[in-house]
Protein backbone atom coordinates (compact mmCIF):
# COMPACT_ATOMS: atom_id res chain seq x y z
CA UNK A 1 0.00 0.00 0.00
CA UNK A 2 1.25 3.46 -0.85
CA UNK A 3 -0.21 4.95 2.30
CA UNK A 4 1.33 8.38 1.98
CA UNK A 5 0.35 8.67 -1.69
CA UNK A 6 -3.25 7.67 -1.03
CA UNK A 7 -3.38 9.71 2.19
CA UNK A 8 -4.81 6.74 4.04
CA UNK A 9 -4.25 5.88 7.68
CA UNK A 10 -4.61 2.42 9.22
CA UNK A 11 -6.68 2.67 12.37
CA UNK A 12 -8.32 -0.59 13.34
CA UNK A 13 -8.34 -4.37 12.86
CA UNK A 14 -11.08 -6.66 14.09
CA UNK A 15 -12.25 -10.14 13.09
CA UNK A 16 -10.10 -10.29 9.98
CA UNK A 17 -11.25 -6.92 8.69
CA UNK A 18 -9.57 -3.55 8.82
CA UNK A 19 -11.09 -0.09 8.79
CA UNK A 20 -9.13 2.52 6.89
CA UNK A 21 -9.89 6.14 6.24
CA UNK A 22 -9.22 8.32 3.25
CA UNK A 23 -9.95 11.99 3.98
CA UNK A 24 -13.72 11.95 4.68
CA UNK A 25 -14.44 8.35 3.64
CA UNK A 26 -14.48 5.19 5.74
CA UNK A 27 -13.21 2.13 3.86
CA UNK A 28 -13.70 -1.46 4.98
CA UNK A 29 -10.96 -3.79 3.83
CA UNK A 30 -10.45 -7.54 3.98
CA UNK A 31 -7.26 -7.81 5.99
CA UNK A 32 -6.39 -11.30 4.74
CA UNK A 33 -7.54 -10.80 1.13
CA UNK A 34 -6.24 -7.22 0.85
CA UNK A 35 -9.48 -6.27 -0.87
CA UNK A 36 -11.71 -3.24 -0.47
CA UNK A 37 -15.11 -4.48 0.70
CA UNK A 38 -17.01 -1.27 1.29
CA UNK A 39 -16.48 2.47 1.09
CA UNK A 40 -18.88 5.07 2.47
CA UNK A 41 -19.07 8.84 2.26
CA UNK A 42 -19.51 10.01 5.83
CA UNK A 43 -20.41 13.65 5.38
CA UNK A 44 -17.58 14.74 7.67
CA UNK A 45 -16.19 18.10 6.59
CA UNK A 46 -12.66 17.46 7.88
CA UNK A 47 -10.19 14.62 8.17
CA UNK A 48 -11.35 11.52 10.05
CA UNK A 49 -8.93 10.70 12.86
CA UNK A 50 -10.52 7.59 14.37
CA UNK A 51 -13.10 4.87 13.79
CA UNK A 52 -14.41 2.03 15.94
CA UNK A 53 -16.67 -0.93 15.30
CA UNK A 54 -19.44 -0.90 17.90
CA UNK A 55 -19.34 -4.16 19.92
CA UNK A 56 -22.18 -6.69 19.80
CA UNK A 57 -23.68 -5.27 16.58
CA UNK A 58 -22.48 -7.93 14.10
CA UNK A 59 -20.04 -5.35 12.73
CA UNK A 60 -22.93 -3.33 11.28
CA UNK A 61 -22.35 -0.16 13.32
CA UNK A 62 -19.25 2.00 13.11
CA UNK A 63 -18.54 5.28 14.86
CA UNK A 64 -16.16 7.96 13.59
CA UNK A 65 -14.53 11.08 15.03
CA UNK A 66 -13.08 13.85 12.90
CA UNK A 67 -11.43 17.22 12.68
CA UNK A 68 -14.83 18.87 12.28
CA UNK A 69 -15.38 18.14 16.02
CA UNK A 70 -18.18 15.68 15.22
CA UNK A 71 -18.80 12.10 16.35
CA UNK A 72 -20.96 10.13 13.89
CA UNK A 73 -22.61 6.70 14.12
CA UNK A 74 -23.25 4.81 10.88
CA UNK A 75 -25.29 1.66 10.18
CA UNK A 76 -23.88 -0.34 7.28
CA UNK A 77 -27.16 -2.24 6.87
CA UNK A 78 -28.65 0.96 5.41
CA UNK A 79 -26.52 0.33 2.31
CA UNK A 80 -28.22 -3.01 1.63
CA UNK A 81 -29.62 -3.23 -1.90
CA UNK A 82 -27.82 -0.16 -3.20
CA UNK A 83 -25.57 -0.04 -6.22
CA UNK A 84 -21.77 0.05 -5.88
CA UNK A 85 -21.64 3.78 -6.62
CA UNK A 86 -24.37 4.75 -4.15
CA UNK A 87 -22.24 4.89 -1.02
CA UNK A 88 -23.46 8.03 0.72
CA UNK A 89 -25.05 7.32 4.08
CA UNK A 90 -26.63 9.61 6.64
CA UNK A 91 -25.44 9.11 10.22
CA UNK A 92 -27.77 7.27 12.57
CA UNK A 93 -26.50 9.55 15.34
CA UNK A 94 -24.63 12.86 15.20
CA UNK A 95 -22.93 14.42 18.21
CA UNK A 96 -21.62 17.97 17.76
CA UNK A 97 -20.87 18.89 21.37
CA UNK A 98 -17.07 19.02 21.02
CA UNK A 99 -15.57 22.38 20.07
CA UNK A 100 -12.25 21.14 18.68
CA UNK A 101 -10.93 18.12 16.81
CA UNK A 102 -11.97 14.65 18.01
CA UNK A 103 -8.75 12.62 18.09
CA UNK A 104 -9.73 9.27 19.63
CA UNK A 105 -12.76 7.08 20.32
CA UNK A 106 -13.08 4.23 22.82
CA UNK A 107 -15.65 1.45 23.19
CA UNK A 108 -16.26 -1.09 25.93
CA UNK A 109 -16.23 -4.79 25.13
CA UNK A 110 -19.78 -6.15 25.27
CA UNK A 111 -21.40 -2.70 25.40
CA UNK A 112 -23.20 -1.67 22.17
CA UNK A 113 -24.74 1.49 23.65
CA UNK A 114 -21.91 3.84 24.61
CA UNK A 115 -18.87 5.40 22.96
CA UNK A 116 -16.31 7.74 24.55
CA UNK A 117 -14.62 10.55 22.62
CA UNK A 118 -11.43 12.46 23.49
CA UNK A 119 -10.97 15.90 21.96
CA UNK A 120 -8.42 18.66 21.78
CA UNK A 121 -11.00 20.87 23.52
CA UNK A 122 -9.86 19.15 26.72
CA UNK A 123 -13.00 17.08 27.33
CA UNK A 124 -13.64 13.36 27.45
CA UNK A 125 -17.30 12.82 26.60
CA UNK A 126 -19.59 9.83 27.04
CA UNK A 127 -22.19 9.38 24.30
CA UNK A 128 -25.07 7.01 25.09
CA UNK A 129 -26.99 6.02 21.96
CA UNK A 130 -30.07 5.25 24.06
CA UNK A 131 -30.35 8.85 25.25
CA UNK A 132 -30.66 10.47 21.82
CA UNK A 133 -29.33 10.46 18.30
CA UNK A 134 -28.24 14.10 18.11
CA UNK A 135 -26.91 16.97 20.16
CA UNK A 136 -26.39 20.67 19.40
CA UNK A 137 -23.00 22.21 18.60
CA UNK A 138 -20.75 22.89 21.57
CA UNK A 139 -21.58 26.09 23.41
CA UNK A 140 -25.25 26.10 22.35
CA UNK A 141 -26.55 27.41 25.66
CA UNK A 142 -28.96 26.47 27.24
CA UNK A 143 -29.12 23.20 25.30
CA UNK A 144 -25.54 22.11 25.85
CA UNK A 145 -25.06 18.39 26.39
CA UNK A 146 -24.39 17.03 29.85
CA UNK A 147 -22.03 14.29 28.77
CA UNK A 148 -18.58 15.40 29.97
CA UNK A 149 -16.91 12.60 31.90
CA UNK A 150 -13.66 14.46 32.40
CA UNK A 151 -12.40 17.93 31.56
CA UNK A 152 -10.62 21.05 32.80
CA UNK A 153 -7.35 19.22 33.37
CA UNK A 154 -4.20 21.30 33.11
CA UNK A 155 -1.19 20.15 31.15
CA UNK A 156 1.77 19.23 33.33
CA UNK A 157 4.20 20.43 30.68
CA UNK A 158 6.35 23.29 31.93
CA UNK A 159 5.88 25.94 30.67
CA UNK A 160 3.03 26.70 30.09
CA UNK A 161 0.25 25.04 32.08
CA UNK A 162 -2.50 25.27 29.50
CA UNK A 163 -5.66 23.19 29.31
CA UNK A 164 -4.77 19.59 28.53
CA UNK A 165 -5.72 18.84 24.92
CA UNK A 166 -6.77 15.18 24.83
CA UNK A 167 -5.16 13.06 22.13
CA UNK A 168 -5.94 9.47 23.11
CA UNK A 169 -8.01 7.25 25.38
CA UNK A 170 -8.59 3.54 25.91
CA UNK A 171 -10.71 1.29 28.13
CA UNK A 172 -9.44 -1.92 29.69
CA UNK A 173 -10.99 -5.03 28.18
CA UNK A 174 -10.62 -7.01 31.41
CA UNK A 175 -11.42 -4.16 33.84
CA UNK A 176 -13.81 -1.87 31.92
CA UNK A 177 -14.15 0.52 34.86
CA UNK A 178 -10.54 1.59 34.22
CA UNK A 179 -10.00 4.34 31.66
CA UNK A 180 -6.67 5.63 30.36
CA UNK A 181 -6.29 9.11 28.87
CA UNK A 182 -3.34 10.81 27.15
CA UNK A 183 -2.95 14.38 25.97
CA UNK A 184 -0.67 17.31 25.33
CA UNK A 185 1.91 16.33 27.92
CA UNK A 186 3.89 13.13 28.56
CA UNK A 187 1.58 11.76 31.29
CA UNK A 188 -0.96 8.96 30.89
CA UNK A 189 -3.80 9.44 33.37
CA UNK A 190 -5.64 6.45 34.81
CA UNK A 191 -9.24 6.94 35.94
CA UNK A 192 -11.64 4.65 37.76
CA UNK A 193 -15.03 5.41 36.21
CA UNK A 194 -16.80 4.26 39.36
CA UNK A 195 -15.18 7.14 41.26
CA UNK A 196 -15.87 9.91 38.75
CA UNK A 197 -18.55 12.56 39.41
CA UNK A 198 -21.83 12.64 37.43
CA UNK A 199 -21.74 13.79 33.82
CA UNK A 200 -21.87 17.54 33.43
CA UNK A 201 -21.90 20.29 30.80
CA UNK A 202 -19.00 22.45 29.70
CA UNK A 203 -20.55 25.55 31.25
CA UNK A 204 -20.74 24.07 34.72
CA UNK A 205 -17.42 24.85 36.36
CA UNK A 206 -16.17 21.97 38.46
CA UNK A 207 -12.83 20.84 39.74
CA UNK A 208 -11.26 18.25 37.43
CA UNK A 209 -11.85 14.66 38.59
CA UNK A 210 -9.00 12.99 40.46
CA UNK A 211 -6.80 10.46 38.70
CA UNK A 212 -6.27 7.02 40.18
CA UNK A 213 -2.67 7.15 38.95
CA UNK A 214 -0.23 8.82 36.55
CA UNK A 215 2.24 7.11 34.23
CA UNK A 216 5.04 8.83 32.33
CA UNK A 217 7.35 7.14 29.78
CA UNK A 218 10.79 8.40 30.70
CA UNK A 219 11.95 8.52 27.07
CA UNK A 220 9.18 10.93 26.03
CA UNK A 221 8.96 14.66 26.60
CA UNK A 222 6.16 15.47 24.16
CA UNK A 223 2.44 14.68 24.11
CA UNK A 224 1.03 11.15 24.05
CA UNK A 225 -0.47 10.50 20.63
CA UNK A 226 -1.67 6.95 21.33
CA UNK A 227 -2.43 4.55 24.17
CA UNK A 228 -3.16 0.81 24.32
CA UNK A 229 -4.49 0.00 27.75
CA UNK A 230 -3.95 -3.74 28.03
CA UNK A 231 -0.34 -3.57 26.83
CA UNK A 232 0.44 -0.91 29.44
CA UNK A 233 -1.46 -2.80 32.15
CA UNK A 234 0.44 -6.02 31.41
CA UNK A 235 3.74 -4.14 31.70
CA UNK A 236 2.67 -2.63 35.03
CA UNK A 237 1.61 -6.01 36.42
CA UNK A 238 4.98 -7.50 35.54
Amino acid sequence: MRAHTLRETFVHIERGQSIMLQIMQVNIWSYTGRKLLLSIDTGHSANIFCTKLVPETSDELVVSGAGDAEVCLFNFSHLSGRGPDDNSIAPSALYQCHTRRVKTLAVEVGNPNVVWSASEDGTLRQHDFREGAACPPGGSYPHECRNILSGAKRSLADPPKQTLALKSCDISTSRPHLLLVGGSDAFARLYDRRMLPPLTSHRKRMNPPPCANYFCPMHLSEHLGGLLFDILWEMLQN
